[in-house]
């Protein structure tokens, strides 16, 4: 919830050493690759449009030409997928323009393997975020000092003050002012942190279109009761990230299992809940390879950080 925090404040909290805390710490980041980074307010860096894209690919495409181009802003996430279909993309721009001219770049480049494309636009987050990319810090055109600072920020969210000031060639009390001045004017929601290796045996990625009915917000506050059980001490949230789209899905989920059979099983459980596959369709896969960007494991208080606001309440 707060990567910020002092590893005494942590040791703390949790009721333990702080050398028991320090090498709990220790061996997420050389087991897991525990990665400390900044949650962004994507608008106010300017990056107001976010995009998911399923790919059908044919047999016989290349993985590394693939992942070369995956690797050109302004993608955020890629990853090579098994089931309904075989590529997941996650786009995030300030220029729909940008966008078009990826995309028609991405699909003319590689029109001989793609076999289908659907695109949904991300309306909003209610759960979870994906680790953005230093370009993305530094094509949204902010000032010399706030750009350095919020790339160290990117690159390591629990680098110290003093190395703060060191690698961005500012004074101690003008990192510790334009750092407070960032947080007041919400360029980041919180300091966070994501596990690069994902424990999870199964990553599971879900556009779901339904049949909207008259009782369709009754049965989505049931469905979010669902994306929010969890058991005591797990280890990474279920869902890492939960979004409202708008194109060929209505719903954009990404959730991490102990094995393909509980991710489907849980997906089951949810589809009932909107009267099953009648009134629900699923495009489903697992990830097989990351291939751009960092799966968001990580574990934060749901009942904090999950938007379970209703599009009735909103009216």
């Amino acid at each position: 919830m707060d990567s910020r925090k002092s590893t005494s404040d942590i040791a703390k909290a949790v009721g333990l050493s702080r050398g028991t805390v320090q090498a709990a710490i220790r061996k997420l980041e050389t087991s897991f690759s525990l990665r400390y980074v900044p949650e962004f307010n994507l608008a106010r860096l300017g990056l107001t449009l976010s995009y998911a894209l399923k790919v059908k690919l044919k047999q016989g495409v290349d993985a590394a030409r693939l992942k070369k181009a995956l690797e050109a802003a302004p993608v955020q996430f890629a990853a090579l997928t098994k089931g309904d279909f075989d590529l997941f993309v996650l786009v995030t721009t300030s220029d729909p323009i940008e966008f078009i001219r990826w995309e028609n770049g991405f699909r003319s480049e590689f029109a001989d393997v793609i076999g289908d494309w659907e695109t949904v636009h991300i309306i909003f987050n209610r759960l979870g975020f994906f680790p953005i990319k230093d370009s993305a810090i530094s094509a949204a055109g902010l000032p010399s000092e706030r750009e350095k600072l919020l790339l160290e920020l990117n690159r390591n969210a629990r680098i110290s003050f003093t190395d703060l000031a060191a690698k961005t060639g500012l004074t101690l009390a003008i990192a510790r002012y334009q750092f407070r001045k960032l947080l007041a004017e919400g360029y980041v929601r919180r300091f966070s942190a994501v596990l690069e290796k994902s424990p999870a045996n199964a990553n599971l990625i879900v556009f779901a279109s339904y049949s909207m009915r008259a009782d369709h917000e009754v049965r989505s506050r049931k469905a979010r009761a669902i994306l929010r059980r969890e058991v005591e001490f797990q280890p990474i949230n279920t869902w890492a990230v939960v979004a409202e789209v708008s194109g060929t899905a209505d719903t954009l989920r990404l959730g991490s299992f102990e094995s393909v059979k509980e991710a489907y099983d849980t997906l089951s459980e949810l589809d009932s809940v909107y009267g099953g596959q009648e009134f629900i369709r699923n495009k489903s896969a697992i990830v097989v390879k990351v291939l751009a960007g960092t799966w968001p494991s990580r574990n934060v208080d749901l009942n904090k950080c999950y938007d379970s606001s209703s599009w009735e309440q909103e009216r």
